[in-house]
Parts: structure tokens; sequence; C-alpha cells
């Protein structure tokens, strides 16, 4: 299934506010399912909505001065979606509202589990001073859903302090920057990934969500590690055991996570830091940094290490690449 996207911005700037939220609400209709939209009256209509699709689970995010989304019994019947979604708030206010006739508040970082099958409605509290609500979702069919996670039609409101929450909110973060429609086995991997924490977040029971969630997690933390690599990797002082106190976790599971990568810490570091020395060579702008100066901006503290590992790498020294 391909990716979703659209916002207010993209419509004719011609037409009044209720003109242009009538035709987005139409859009959402058409894209995503039936919902009763009602925008707010203090703040200017405005709405962006990207969904991307990794394998059966998709992610998306909202924003928008969007005020209440409602689902009657007469939308359940227009659409007959089955789906499942965790709604993060990600914004700055709280919100509140009626869901399947319980009360609920959503602090900032806070999520709920809607099902598609249910009536409902989430009402905006406090937002942001510009009047923006922003939610991330994470939306699994129906059938998988039921098939990983038991009682989930007995869940709804996940507090922020929920630490398989938090971790999920981090690596939301990491698939941001990774396209939808890139290699397939990528977004496979991202897919069980998610749907395995979101198992966790929700406490899922049984053996199948046991072993999903621990795949899940685990997964998770080595992108994370490699993440971390990838931004710390420049830091002169930077170690196996800095980036595992960051990351909280212990050195020996950190190099037990790299080792089924295929390449280890000190490998993944010493070839960034090589690859980025090689850049910095071929680049005009460096042209002014002596070649000491060049291996600690790559992360290098020692300037003999640093050619010796350049030659052995690149086959020539750093000053003949240059």
């Amino acid at each position: 299934m391909q990716g979703i996207r659209f916002s207010s911005q993209a419509l004719p700037h011609d037409l009044d506010e209720r003109s242009r939220f009538s035709l987005w609400r139409d859009l959402y209709v058409a894209n995503i399912g039936s919902f009763d939209i009602r925008i707010s009256d203090d703040a200017p209509f405005r709405a962006e909505l990207e969904i991307a699709f990794y394998g059966a689970v998709g992610l998306g995010r909202f924003s928008g001065t969007v005020h209440s989304v409602t689902r009657t019994p007469h939308d359940l019947q227009a659409d007959g979606q089955d789906v499942y979604c965790l709604m993060i708030n990600a914004g700055a206010g709280m919100v509140g509202g009626l869901h399947v006739g319980r009360e609920m508040a959503l602090a900032p970082g806070a999520a709920a589990l809607i099902s598609a099958q249910e009536c409902g409605s989430l009402v905006g509290g406090e937002p942001a001073r510009d009047g923006i609500h922003v939610w991330q979702n994470l939306i699994v069919p129906g059938e998988l859903m039921r098939g990983t996670v038991g009682g989930v039609d007995d869940l709804l409101a996940i507090g922020r302090s929920n630490a398989a929450l938090a971790f999920l909110r981090n690596y939301l973060k990491l698939v941001g920057e990774v396209p939808a429609d890139g290699d397939p086995a990528l977004a496979a991997h991202i897919s069980t990934t998610l749907l395995g924490l979101l198992t966790l977040v929700l406490g899922g029971r049984g053996e199948a969500a046991g072993q999903v969630a621990s795949r899940g997690l685990r997964a998770a933390r080595t992108d994370a590690v490699l993440a971390g690599i990838r931004d710390g990797y420049t830091e002169p002082g930077f170690s196996a055991a800095s980036l595992a106190r960051r990351l909280g976790l212990s050195v020996r599971y950190l190099h037990d996570l790299l080792q089924q990568t295929g390449a280890g810490f000190a490998e993944r570091v010493l070839e960034l830091r090589l690859q980025r020395a090689a850049i910095l060579l071929g680049d005009r702008r460096s042209d002014a940094l002596r070649i000491g100066d060049l291996a600690l901006t790559a992360g290098f503290s020692d300037v003999s290490y640093f050619n010796r590992c350049f030659r052995r790498r690149f086959g020539c020294t750093p000053t003949a690449m240059r």
C-alpha cells in the first residue's frame, strides 16, 4: 500500500476557511475512513497528515487545528474498517475526551489505543499557543493485532511514564528518517520492530506476544546503538561504555547486539572516522586544515595512528589523497 500525504496548505487559496476545511475533510474520509471531524473556531484552519506504511504497519503523523474526531455507528457502517490505532499525543497541550463511554485525558507523550470498530471521540483540550494539536499514530490491521496481543479490547490509555512507550517514541524518531518505499527488507524489519514495541507497550500476553515483543525490543535497541554510533563517532572520547551509559544498556549487551550485525563497535567507529576523513580531504573547504586538525575533526586523537589506519584502508597517505 502506498503512503498517504495531504495538507491544507495545498488546497486552493481562494476558498474561505469553512470551504477549505470541508474539502480537506472529504480527502480525509476518502483516504483514511469515515469520521465526524470538527475544527476549532479560535484558530485558522490548518491540517497536515502523513502516513507511511512499513509492511502492514502504518506510521502516521498529524498536526493541525482539528478540535474533535468522532466515530459514530454510521461511520462504522460506512467503511467497515478493522484497524487499531495507537495515538500518541506529540503536542504540547493536554487532550481530553470520551472514548467508549470512559473519560480520559492524555498528557503530552501519553497515548491511547483506539479500535476503528468502536464508537468514540477524541476532544482537544488546551493546545499549544498556536492552537495546533500534534499526534503520532501507529496503525495495525485488526487481525494482526489480535493475533499478536491478547486482550487489546480491554486497553485504553497509556501514561507517558510507561517505559516501553518512551522507547517506542524514541524509535519513531529513528524511523522517521527512513523512506517507506526503500529496501523491502528494511521495511519488514521496521514493521516487526514496531509491532514488537507496541506489544510491549500494551502488555501483550501469551507466548506469541512474548516472542514478538522480545524480537521487537532487541531490534529497536540494535537500531538505537547504530544510530548512536553514527551520531557520536567524531567525539575523540567516544567509547562503547559512554554509548552504553547514554542508552541505558550494559557494555556487554551493546557488544552482543552489534555482534549480530557483522561488525563490532571499534570496527564501525574506525570505518566511519576514516570515511569522514576521506570526505574532508576531498573537500576544498578543508584545504586550510592541517592533517592533524583534520584527523581530530574526524574523531582521531592520535595522528600517527590515523595515518597508519588511513594508509591501510585506502592504500595511500592522507597527504597523497589530498
